[in-house]
């Protein structure tokens, strides 16, 4: 059974927080595949996703978005 882990989210920035951080969230790593996705005019399916988040594990170097990445791939293998 998937679980949601939306509710798991962190909690809301405040303003000065938003502009200060570097990193981004699971939700905005995969927001960011998707639009990525659907702008170079693929279709978004589970297999797409799956080998764009393979070449991103691939080619990124920053180790928390790394494991974004990480996570958000075994998420979509799970269910």
């Amino acid at each position: 059974m998937c679980t949601n882990d939306a509710a798991d989210s962190k909690k809301p920035l405040t303003g000065d927080e938003a502009e200060n951080r570097s990193e981004i969230s699971e939700e905005e790593a995969l927001g960011k595949l998707v639009a990525e996705i659907l702008s170079s005019g693929k279709t978004l399916s589970r297999k797409t996703l799956c080998f764009e988040l393979l070449k991103q594990l691939d080619v990124c170097e920053e180790a928390s978005a790394k494991q974004h990445y990480a996570n958000i791939f075994k998420k979509l293998l799970s269910c």
